[in-house]
């Protein structure tokens, strides 16, 4: 809209929502001009009835509190830079048996819990039921280990499964929890802390960043778990986007 006599863009407050297409797994409050606050703003994510969400679509977030105008001279088309933050996440979680013994991705129940599928107009996170993420890929197959000197079979099993997942939140380290249970059994193979385990890497990034600069800035994670031949953890390390973790108590499970 062109501006008019007397419009200053450093009067307003803008809050952009990108990805809010027709397929869009998140949705938006109906807003009516002259009522809706920008507290009424409040980005939901879709779930079904219990709570168990899938694949989501890529969703971005900005705002501009009272911005300041990049072209003070153009004063029909004020324009304004709002940075965005992408708040859906990728992640792929391989299981590797490294003895040989046949594994198939059905042999396991996979999913990601956290309260994150709420966000203010100022991408904060709000009070939300707990939520299932739920893998919208899994598949199994094996590779040749022959030239691998730590392998103890000439073939190692994988099984892989990748889910979206939504922002990722310095203080919600105890709610969001990665688990992997045994069908068979119905034993759990391990229940991490999701976001402490993936911090476990950002010094490998920018160490200057803090941890939430950090969770904003990575959206795609790559963890690969090693199983011995009775489908248990050997949690000695993990593999997370290629770097290698030895692991401390980190506070695990299973």
């Amino acid at each position: 809209t062109k501006a008019t006599e007397g419009f200053n863009p450093a009067d307003y407050q803008l809050v952009a929502w990108c990805g809010l297409t027709e397929d869009a797994t998140f949705t938006l409050p109906k807003t009516t001009i002259g009522e809706t606050t920008i507290e009424d703003l409040k980005c939901k994510m879709e779930r079904s009835a219990t709570n168990e969400v899938g694949k989501l679509t890529p969703l971005f977030h900005g705002i501009a509190l009272y911005p300041a105008v990049t072209n003070v001279e153009d004063n029909l088309n004020p324009t304004v830079m709002i940075p965005l933050i992408k708040n859906t996440n990728n992640i792929v979680l391989v299981l590797q048996n490294q003895g040989g013994e046949e594994m198939r991705a059905d042999m396991f129940e996979f999913y990601i819990t956290d309260k994150n599928g709420l966000m203010a107009y100022d991408n904060k996170i709000l009070t939300d039921d707990e939520l299932s993420y739920k893998p919208y890929s899994t598949a199994q197959g094996s590779v040749d280990m022959t030239k691998a000197t730590r392998a103890s079979s000439d073939k190692a099993n994988i099984v892989r499964a990748e889910f979206s997942f939504g922002r990722m939140m310095e203080e919600h380290m105890e709610d969001a929890k990665l688990i992997v249970k045994n069908k068979q059994t119905g034993t759990v193979v391990f229940s991490i802390p999701l976001i402490d385990y993936v911090l476990l890497v950002k010094s490998n990034y920018k160490s200057h960043w803090g941890d939430q600069e950090f969770l904003d800035r990575q959206d795609e994670y790559n963890m690969t778990f090693f199983l011995d031949n009775n489908l248990r953890w050997l949690n000695a390390e993990i593999i997370i986007n290629s770097y290698r973790v030895v692991l401390n108590d980190v506070g695990l499970q299973g």
